[in-house]
């Protein structure tokens, strides 16, 4: 089979939550990706299209901050009026020719404005600022990262720091910023915060207003790898990391999420290079120039029927699906191949039957190998009748294997009874024939 059928065909499977689609299923065919570990994933099936060393052991840079503003999110019950304070310590720690945010000691501002410029700037000394002000020190916070990343299901993931500075025990994987990136975006503030381009920073008691510009240069339309329908979410950079970027991207009701990390940072001329927003647009752009959204099944479909007992007039219910079946296909898969296979619980079943009452599963499949599954339901309710079901009753009662077992005993007892009396009624008429002698 060829990976075009293969992919479609796990595709199709992941959209139902039965499989998990392997790296590289589907493969590009007009471009090739550069960064090391890549995903695409589709936030309306829930599907991985797309997937390369996902599960390979990467570092994660900056991305680590989207856990950072996770945490401060859940942890700081009012952004708008609690404030935070830079440190002179928060600032030295971070060394020099690192992102900041441009914050001074003793600069004071509202949680609101330290996350705006946390995420747009990737500000480092804004993150040891955060760790402090939610866990009380740096160690402290790192404990509550794991802790949030083991409840999210990120097994291959560790955190030292709030800001991803380069440790060789802080590293993460693209299957597992998948599951944190899909957590972001249920909480309030990140997403739009990840999303602004240009933001004023009002003044501070240390700092005048001063701009603050997003460094997702996919989102800024100045630069020349401009993408008009990215969105977010957060880029990240250290020279054991290389280039990495999570962003987002939605066109004609369609929204797809990318991940890249280990993008080379420079040619082999050795020229700095951006190709990690390359990687993504072109990951944007083959899912919604080659996939087609499709409807294999459609909700209240008859695709059976089962006979109902004890119903008068309407003696048959329609198995239909409990829930449509669609998803993202290759515009040049042969849909029409694939098959459909209703089993069902039984052939017939007993009224009362209620409109969603399970019925079977109906399978589809291509080429031989199942691509989903989803369960039938009665499309209608059946009333029993009651005259039928007493004539049911009375049917079952007399042909049970209790009674009919009780019924032998009984014969037979009353067959003992018969031939008991017989044998004695013979005995008595016996002894009355018999000749009386006097001696």
């Amino acid at each position: 089979m060829t990976k075009r059928f293969t992919g479609f065909i796990l595709i199709c499977a992941v959209l139902c939550g039965l499989f998990a689609l392997p790296a590289g299923a589907y493969v590009p065919g007009d471009f090739e990706l550069r960064s090391e570990a890549a995903l695409l994933y589709s936030r309306d099936t829930n599907a991985v299209m797309y997937s390369k060393n996902a599960d390979k052991r990467m570092y994660p840079a900056s991305l680590t901050k989207l856990m950072t503003a996770v945490l401060v999110v859940e942890n700081i019950p009012d952004i708008d009026t609690d404030t935070i304070t830079v440190s002179q310590q928060n600032i030295t720690d971070i060394g020099i020719g690192t992102s900041s945010g441009g914050f001074k000691a003793d600069e004071t501002m509202t949680m609101r404005q330290m996350l705006q410029v946390f995420l747009m700037a990737s500000a480092n000394e804004g993150a040891l600022a955060l760790a402090e002000k939610v866990a009380g020190s740096v160690e402290a916070f790192a404990e509550m990262m794991n802790q949030k990343a083991a409840a999210l299901g990120m097994k291959d993931t560790n955190y030292v720091n709030p800001h991803g500075l380069h440790d060789d025990n802080h590293y993460t994987t693209a299957n597992d910023l998948l599951k944190l990136t899909n957590y972001v975006l249920s909480l309030p503030h990140i997403y739009d915060m990840c999303s602004t381009v240009h933001y004023r920073m009002a003044a501070t008691n240390k700092n005048p207003e001063r701009p603050v510009i997003t460094t997702n240069l996919m989102m800024n339309s100045t630069t020349n790898v401009y993408y008009k329908d990215a969105r977010g979410l957060k880029t990240g950079f250290t020279d054991a990391a290389g280039r990495c970027l999570i962003t987002t991207a939605s066109r004609g009701g369609f929204s797809y999420i990318a991940i890249v990390l280990g993008a080379p940072p420079k040619n082999e001329q050795g020229r700095d290079q951006r190709v990690e927003f390359g990687d993504c647009k072109n990951l944007f752009e083959w899912a919604f120039n080659d996939f087609v959204y499709k409807t294999l099944l459609l909700e209240d479909e008859p695709l059976d029927t089962v006979k109902v007992n004890l119903c008068w007039e309407n003696d048959t219910v329609n198995a239909v699906p409990v829930r449509p079946f669609a998803g993202l296909f290759p515009k040049k898969g042969d849909i029409s191949a694939i098959t459909k296979s209703v089993k069902l619980d039984a052939r017939e079943v007993d009224a009362p039957v209620k409109k969603g009452d399970r019925l079977g599963t109906v399978h589809l499949s291509f080429a031989g190998d199942e691509i989903g599954e989803v369960e039938l339901v009665a499309a209608e309710s059946r009333e029993r009748n009651g005259m039928l079901a007493i004539v049911k009753f009375a049917g079952s009662v007399l042909s049970s294997p209790i009674l009919l077992t009780a019924a032998g005993i009984v014969a037979v007892l009353i067959l003992t009874l018969v031939i008991w009396i017989v044998l004695l009624n013979r005995k008595r008429t016996s002894r009355r024939s018999k000749p009386k002698y006097k001696i």
